[in-house]
Formats: structure tokens, sequence, C-alpha cells
């Protein structure tokens, strides 16, 4: 997690999604949140399990970001992302 200087403008996410035998899940829907209530964006992984959120800071909110996976069938995965933070990469492996 790489945090940068307090006025950055843009924070970018990169998810690699897997289940337990390392296959990557597609189409999971991920889910950037600012703090409890904001949704910022969602979108789905890809054929390769693969996801990248880049959205603009909004300067008026300090909370932390939320990163929100689901797919049927698997456990809910969720990873913190402080608010300093201009980029992020997690590999999640879902789990049934």
């Amino acid at each position: 997690m790489r945090r940068g200087a307090q006025g950055a403008r843009s924070l970018t996410v990169r998810i690699r999604l897997v289940d337990s035998v390392k296959a990557p899940i597609t189409a999971a829907e991920v889910t950037l949140m600012q703090g409890l209530t904001r949704v910022v964006l969602r979108t789905s992984t890809d054929e390769l399990g693969r996801a990248t959120i880049v959205t603009r800071r909004d300067p008026t909110r300090h909370e932390d970001y939320n990163i929100i996976v689901r797919k049927l069938g698997y456990l809910r995965a969720d990873r913190l992302v402080p608010a300093n933070a201009v980029s992020a990469t997690f590999g999640i492996a879902l789990l049934r």
C-alpha cells in the first residue's frame, strides 16, 4: 500500500480474486466504500479474477476506504484502505 501526500487527488486499487485452489473468480462484485455508508464505485472482476478501481478523492471527506468483495456461493471479504493511501493492491482468496 502506497501512502502519498495529503493532497493526492486519486486512489487506485487493484484486486486479484481467487478461490481456495487459486483459480480466478470471475464476475464477482467489488465495491469501494468510504466510511460506512458512501458507495464510491462498483465494478466486477474479469476472466482473470482482476479488478482495478481508479477514483477521484472527495477533499471534504477523510474517512478510510473499504473494499468489499462478494460472489454468490462464497463468503464475503473486505479490506481496509487508509484515507491517505494513493494506491493499494490486494490478493484475496474467497472461501465457500
